[in-house]
């Protein structure tokens, strides 16, 4: 039996999902809020018989290994090692000999893993003796600094690209991996970091994919003497295949679950921020390395939790940089809050000095319209200026709110903290309009919903969709509760064989998807053949709707073309067409009534 069929005999989709999303029960499947769109009422169905998912709002839809890929934003192998860790299951390890037949992707997250192991082995021999004392006196502890995997790039210029291409790697692979860079005259190849302490950046089923790194200066920042550098203090792998850091948080892999479990992610700077957050318990921390904030970042953190708290550096700078960040997850919905750390520290510095604190500065962090609104009050003692910095700064934060209450309740603490008029403040605020609020916000944040529940499909529409979901059920069944012979034979008179060959011609993932439907809306229901007969005099109906509204357009170009016998015969199926349409709705009328 392979990985993947061993994964899929221990693991029911019921309990993959629910590891991630709180299912409830709807008849014979499991419904949740949809993970991948946003949404208020549940159109996420999971169908524990048949193994699989399925969205009637966005059409996500799949088995484990698709809700994996799309929950954590990895590939099959990724999501592979991630279910073979919850199932307890072993991969098997490739043969050497398999090696070279890997696909580019999988060459390239072989290239960083040997390149990770490599900077491992240098920070435990004597060249990184420096290095390691540097971490050590930094707070961090052996086996962080082991569990985390953080190397060092020694004083050289190729001494990684010599280890690589010895282990058969080829220069190409090795700089498309964002390892080496190509020298200015182009005759040759350098490795990218050189006296660096290396933090490994893990994809979110834990492989490595791209490197931050630490200066490492010449002499000891632990002794006197300090010296500067002119290189970067910080530098991070370019994007690659494998790294877009638009997408990553560092540490994210491990702190996923405790996010899950505490319903809220603390948001630190920096990897040294993160590591001693993680070394002292606070496990639903995650970084964002250095880099800008993105929405693709607050849009995974969502997945988790709608509970964020910003544990950023206390300087002013720093907080106002970070006020598109805020407006962006307050648009996403999230709940936003900011921990005040005492100026000239950050969390990994106090933790050092004092753990406990930390934590009291975490437990008493505010809302981010309070922490803003308060920032401003003690900056500004001018009125005028103040309501100015308020309409320019504090309104588009309130603005960004997707609760009208909420906006009110932040609008009357605004007004009773400022002595400005609750009407000023309304009026100012109703001229801001959500994609004014920073960058690119138009579209960004506003998943359409498909207004029918359904996917599009070019050849069914939504009762045909209905109905063939029943049939098809129903003919899957080993004990369908009713034969579905005679119901085909009708749905040919109406649309005759040559239209129906045309509307049947389904693929298989089609055809699932509508049994699928058809497993929600009617698993649970006394008579399927009823609703399915129900549904087909409506598809009649319409049929014969649609032929009426063609045969009066033929008898207007008749008349026009003054075609006598031709309009004595359209007249007359007008007719025939009208009454039939009418017996129809007598029908349909006595159907309802009886319900």
């Amino acid at each position: 039996m392979s990985t993947v069929e061993q994964i899929k005999d221990r693991l029911k989709i019921e309990d993959v999902v629910s590891r991630y999303l709180k299912l409830e029960r709807a008849g014979a499947s499991l419904k949740a809020k949809c993970p991948f769109h946003n949404e208020k009422t549940p159109s996420f169905f999971v169908s524990p018989d048949r193994g699989t998912y399925y969205c009637f709002g966005c059409g996500a839809k799949g088995d484990i290994f698709t809700f994996v890929e799309e929950f954590e934003r990895v590939d099959f192998r990724g999501a592979l090692k991630i279910l073979a860790e919850i199932a307890g299951v072993e991969i098997v390890p490739e043969r050497p000999a398999d090696r070279q037949n890997k696909n580019e992707k999988e060459r390239l997250f072989a290239v960083v893993e040997e390149a990770a192991r490599f900077y491992e082995r240098n920070l435990a021999g004597e060249e990184g003796k420096a290095a390691a004392d540097y971490l050590l006196g930094r707070g961090l502890r052996d086996r962080t600094i082991k569990d985390w995997r953080l190397g060092f790039a020694p004083d050289a210029w190729d001494t990684l690209l010599t280890h690589l291409t010895k282990k058969g790697f080829k220069e190409s692979e090795i700089e498309k991996a964002g390892l080496i860079k190509r020298s200015e005259k182009g005759s040759g190849f350098y490795d990218r970091f050189r006296s660096r302490i290396m933090f490994p950046i893990f994809d979110s089923s834990g492989r490595v994919i791209a490197f931050s790194s630490r200066i490492l200066e010449k002499t000891n920042p632990l002794s006197q003497g300090s010296s500067e550098t002119k290189e970067a203090k910080y530098v991070n792998s370019p994007e690659t295949p494998l790294f877009n850091k638009s997408e990553v948080l560092y540490g994210y892999n491990r702190a996923k679950s405790a996010i899950r479990e505490l319903n809220y992610a603390v948001l630190v700077e920096g990897q040294m921020d993160l590591l001693m957050m993680h070394q002292s318990g606070l496990r639903n921390t995650v970084a964002s390395s250095g880099t800008a904030l993105s929405d693709r970042h607050l849009k995974i953190l969502k997945r988790s939790s709608d509970n964020v708290l910003f544990a950023y550096d206390g300087d002013p700078a720093g907080i106002k940089a970070t006020l598109r960040s805020w407006a962006i997850a307050l648009l996403l919905g999230m709940d936003v809050k900011i921990a005040a750390f005492p100026e000239g520290e950050d969390p990994a510095s106090l933790l050092q000095k004092s753990p406990e604190q930390v934590k009291e500065v975490l437990k008493n962090s505010k809302h981010i319209i309070n922490f803003y609104l308060d920032i401003l009050i003690a900056e500004e003692s001018d009125s005028r200026k103040l309501g100015k910095k308020i309409e320019v700064e504090l309104l588009p934060l309130i603005r960004s709110l997707p609760s009208d209450i909420d906006q009110h309740h932040f609008l009357k603490m605004t007004s009773e903290k400022t002595n400005i008029p609750m009407d000023t403040l309304t009026d100012d605020l109703n001229k801001i309009t959500v994609e004014e609020i920073g960058e690119s916000q138009s579209g960004d944040y506003n998943w359409p919903e498909n207004p029918t529940g359904f996917p599009a499909s070019p050849s069914l529409d939504f009762r045909e969709r209905r109905l063939w979901g029943i049939i098809f059920w129903q003919e899957s069944l080993k004990e369908p509760q009713f034969e579905t012979a005679e119901l085909r034979s009708k749905i040919a008179e109406i649309f005759g064989p040559t239209e129906l060959e045309e509307k049947l011609n389904l693929s298989p993932e089609v055809k699932a998807d509508l049994i699928f439907e058809a497993e929600i809306h009617y698993g649970s229901h006394p008579s399927v053949k009823s609703e399915a007969e129900e549904l087909l005099s409506y598809l009649e109906e319409d049929y014969l709707k649609d032929q009426l509204g063609k045969a009066l357009t033929d008898l207007q170009i008749a008349e026009r073309e003054k075609n006598p016998e031709e309009v004595e015969r359209l007249l007359t199926l007008c007719q025939e067409l009208s009454q039939k349409i009418s017996a129809k709705k007598i029908s349909l009328q006595n159907v309802t009534n009886k319900v």
